[in-house]
């Protein structure tokens, strides 16, 4: 999302002096007669002096006075200037303004644009939340409201229909997302893998014996047996978070099954390779949907900073970039 201020403009004072004949003759002989600027006709009544011009009433409100670029009347006083057109300071306000995709007001204030280009003042979100698959901010206007999951998880309606619950059949999604990994050259991932929906982001958390952030939404558990020195058994359970939206459970998916690719090949690079390497799989699900949440999802990624779902991130796919799959396979499996 983008912080903004609200647009500059200029805030202008017409100055204009209205002046009588009766007076200044006193001053004016016959040859100093004086003529309109606009019309050229000799003055005989009061005129109007602006901006160093001579000018009869009429010819000054007809032809020279300043008009609302919007309603066409004459501008007395302050005004705004916009792109080089002027308006009353209420046909601005009322009709120029940006307004508030949430609230319906003129935006006068700092605002926030968000990825899909809904414009809202700053302040709303304080008291909206936003949905954690599309990032929109929870409200009647924007998303026609949305619900609660579990603590602080909120969803929005406009991507509850697309949510992966209980319902769905968790192994069909996993096997599309191994034969795609497959084709990229990652042979030796498991089928059946045990897919199991968490509703919350601390049992996440507690599972993994670690604190993984307020960010996870997928856990992958590694078990192994050994006979002496030699692994003879390999065991695996993916969990991740319900009610994510399809595109994200899959782009989640994709990412624990490539940390399944590291563990079947006994493979424990540093964090930030690992990490890495596991975010090119919601990379290429991404890119494989065009639509809004895909290309926002990636356009987070390329701009986060975490040393190793961020940079990481980014470092390895410079390198599959330059070098393709099989090389980057090859330079995983040496680390």
């Amino acid at each position: 999302m983008n912080f903004k201020s609200i647009k500059n403009y200029l805030q202008c004072v017409i100055i204009i002096c209205f002046c009588s004949l009766e007076n200044d003759l006193k001053a004016l002989n016959q040859t100093n007669q004086l003529y309109c600027d606009h019309c050229n006709e000799s003055i005989e009544d009061y005129y109007i002096n602006y901006d160093n011009k001579t000018y009869h009433k009429s010819c000054y409100e007809e032809h020279i006075q300043l008009r609302c670029d919007h309603c066409n009347d004459p501008i007395d006083g302050t005004y705004n200037i916009e792109k080089n057109k002027n308006y009353h300071k209420s046909c601005f306000t009322n009709n120029i303004l940006d307004r508030c995709d949430a609230c319906g007001e003129p935006i006068n204030s700092d605002y926030i644009v968000d990825y899909y280009g809904n414009k809202y003042h700053q302040y709303h979100t304080k008291r909206f939340s936003t949905c954690e698959s599309c990032s929109r901010l929870i409200c009647k206007r924007i998303t026609n409201g949305g619900i609660s999951i579990s603590g602080n998880r909120k969803i929005c309606n406009m991507c509850r229909k697309d949510v992966v619950t209980d319902k769905i059949n968790l192994n069909e999604i996993s096997e599309k997302v191994r034969r795609r990994l497959i084709k990229l050259g990652m042979n030796n991932i498991p089928r059946n893998i045990p897919i199991i929906l968490v509703d919350d982001r601390n049992t996440l958390n507690k599972l993994s014996n670690m604190k993984l952030g307020e960010n996870i939404n997928g856990y992958t558990r590694y078990e192994y047996e050994k006979l002496g020195s030699r692994i003879i058994s390999k065991k695996y359970q993916i969990y991740v978070l319900s009610n994510l939206h399809k595109i994200i459970f899959e782009a989640v998916l994709a990412h624990e099954l490539m940390h399944v690719y590291l563990f079947q090949n006994n493979l424990f690079p540093d964090s930030d390779i690992r990490e890495g390497f596991c975010n090119l799989g919601p990379k290429i699900i991404y890119e494989n949907y065009d639509n809004e949440i895909a290309q926002s999802k990636l356009h987070a990624m390329f701009n986060d900073d975490d040393p190793d779902y961020g940079l990481g991130f980014q470092k390895m796919n410079i390198r599959l970039q330059r070098e393709g799959w099989s090389n980057l396979l090859q330079y995983v499996n040496k680390q």
